[in-house]
């Protein structure tokens, strides 16, 4: 877990590459955060090399040298530079020794601090990502998630806890993803079918088929360029909501999978589609991004609806039902729109989950910002059974509380994707977020510690 401090005093933004000499020159007294002297929202011992840089430029002066007030690397607050700054800086680093190289500081901006989840036994590459938690009793837990190996291998992972979400360790893997060639618009293509966003829930009721597993297959090719050369795209045509379901989960990975929601738009049907309630007549449309709650005995899946035209794409998050435990489905309704999503200043909501809490229900969705997910918004439903959120007397849903990213935009920039339960006592509600400073696993989960209530 990364330490954070938060000093509000103002600091400089640095010209030129950090900790080379005769290139960094007298710094002006424009400040965000005191003692990062690159300016990249992170104390680190680059910061303490600058500083060293900025002295050893003035030569004879080295210790002494007057800047006045409010100078980035004035860690003291004496309006001079001096070895005695160097010193302050590394003592502030030194608290956190394990991460010495990396402290926030991020321009004096609050930022929540979470707890990374270490996946004991886990071999995931690239981290972990797309988070579901499900718990049998509050003895027996699981969590799904997407296991991330770059550029193009997305598994679906198992994971049990034993004490309430304070340790997690690998089971096994449910779903693996494969090469394949497809036909895409006439035109042979090589490509690899990618497992995603899975959810889990436990119907105690279907004796046999107590644990079901739903996620996104989607079929994704190589598309690189001169910037991105491990760039892909998911081929829509080809992808499904998924399904299995066993007994037990560790025995999920060998149960007959049935392809269960897609539109029309799939060259091959799944059993059910909502064409006729849901979305635009666009010419490219699919679901993905499945949440799944179990409640009195009725099984509920939300599922983020995205479509796309020449000259716009279109969203909807939407609710449907069982009263079979899985075996016909109804439509109930939208939870959020495109225009919710913009009447908070977002492109839209998406990435569900779904969680109940005191005899409340709670919808848990990821803003999109610039294509980026920024955090996660609890609301609470008014009725789930008929898909209706609080909302104000202007229709804007009610906000029940929002988790901010704990990692700066600068090195994430993809953070929201959380679940919840309330077995889940230890680590409350696990976000999932990128962080290019945990690389080669920049894919990791959170306990956030805070709960829907």
């Amino acid at each position: 877990m990364k330490a954070k401090i938060t000093i509000l005093i103002c600091a400089v933004f640095v010209p030129g590459m950090a900790g080379s000499t005769g290139a960094i020159g007298i710094l002006s007294a424009e400040c965000d955060c005191v003692g990062d002297m690159n300016n990249d929202g992170w104390l680190s011992s680059t910061d303490v090399s600058a500083l060293t840089s900025q002295l050893l430029w003035h030569g004879d002066n080295s210790y002494w040298v007057e800047v006045g007030e409010g100078h980035c690397g004035d860690i003291n607050g004496d309006g001079w530079l001096s070895s005695t700054d160097v010193s302050a800086l590394v003592s502030l680093l030194l608290p956190y020794a394990d991460d010495f190289y990396w402290v926030e500081c991020i321009n004096g901006v609050e930022l929540p601090v979470y707890e990374k989840i270490e996946i004991i036994n886990d071999t995931s590459i690239n981290g972990a990502f797309d988070l579901a938690l499900e718990y049998k009793n509050a003895d027996e837990g699981y969590m799904v998630y997407t296991s991330v190996n770059y550029p193009a291998l997305l598994h679906t992972h198992l994971a049990k806890t034993p004490d309430n979400g304070k340790t997690w360790t690998f089971v096994k893997r449910l779903t693996s993803a494969y090469e394949d060639v497809i036909v895409h618009n006439e035109e042979e293509k090589e490509g690899i079918f990618v497992n995603e966003v899975p959810t889990l829930v436990y119907v105690p009721d279907d004796a046999g088929k107590r644990w079901k597993l739903y996620w996104h297959r989607c079929f994704s090719v190589a598309t690189p360029t001169d910037e991105n050369p491990n760039k892909r795209q998911r081929i829509l045509d080809h992808g499904w909501i998924m399904m299995k379901e066993a007994n037990r989960p560790e025995n999920l990975d060998d149960a007959e999978e049935i392809k269960l929601f897609a539109t029309s738009y799939a060259v091959e049907p799944a059993l059910v589609s909502f064409e006729d309630y849901v979305g635009e007549k666009v010419p490219i449309h699919s679901y993905s991004e499945p949440a799944s709650l179990y409640l009195d005995g009725v099984m509920y899946i939300a599922l983020s609806w995205f479509g796309a035209s020449k000259d716009d794409t279109f969203t909807t998050l939407f609710l449907v039902a069982s009263d079979d435990y899985g075996k016909t489905w109804r439509y109930i309704g939208e939870s959020l729109t495109r225009q919710d999503g913009a009447d908070f200043g977002y492109d839209y909501f998406t990435s569900a989950s779904l969680a109940d809490e005191g005899g409340r229900v709670f919808l848990l969705a990821s803003p999109i910002d610039k294509g980026k997910h920024v955090g996660t918004y609890v609301f609470e439903y008014e009725d789930i059974s008929t898909g209706e959120l609080v909302r104000d007397g202007k229709g804007k849903p009610v906000v029940s509380k929002v988790l901010k990213p704990s990692v700066p935009e600068e090195i994430g920039g993809n953070s929201g994707e959380s679940d919840y339960d309330k077995y889940n006592a230890y680590g409350g509600i696990i976000m999932s977020e990128l962080n290019a400073k945990e690389l080669p696993k920049a894919a990791a989960l959170y306990n956030t510690k805070e709960g829907l209530i």
